[in-house]
């Protein structure tokens, strides 16, 4: 005796099946994120070497954000210019201060966000630069 297998259905089955998990592999796989950011410039006259896009930016010690654009300064090539996005809220202030502070023994490295005391007003947008410059 011979089966009837209808080919249509498997074929339908399979390729549904193919798109829903190619569906949920980029969903999983996505950075999307209802988090909004703030962004801010950083100039380093120091090496940046080990800091990369996407490295984590900590204020005392939490992340609160990452590096999006690593470049030489355009009017001052003794200078790398660092963006980097920050979360919404966070307090970044006039006296915060940012340095590179390598993680373990890897040489890869972070943004550190020290200082902004409670006095300090919060970090405006300076006339002449895309972004607010926090200080390294």
């Amino acid at each position: 005796m011979e089966s009837r297998v209808s080919y249509a259905a498997v074929g339908a089955f399979v390729l549904i099946l193919s798109v829903l998990l190619i569906g949920l592999g980029l969903w999983l796989g996505s950075d999307v994120t209802v988090q909004r950011y703030d962004r801010y410039s950083i100039y380093f006259t120091e090496s940046v070497s080990g800091l990369y896009i996407n490295a984590p930016v900590k204020y005392h010690g939490v992340v609160v954000g990452r590096v999006e654009q690593l470049e030489l300064a355009a009017q001052n090539p003794e200078q790398v210019h660092v963006v980097i996005a920050v979360q919404r809220g966070t307090p970044i202030k006039t006296d915060t201060r940012a340095k590179l502070d390598p993680q373990g023994v890897t040489g890869v490295v972070h943004i550190e966000l020290t200082g902004g005391t409670q006095q300090a007003p919060l970090l405006r947008h300076a006339p002449g630069k895309p972004y607010p410059v926090i200080e390294s």
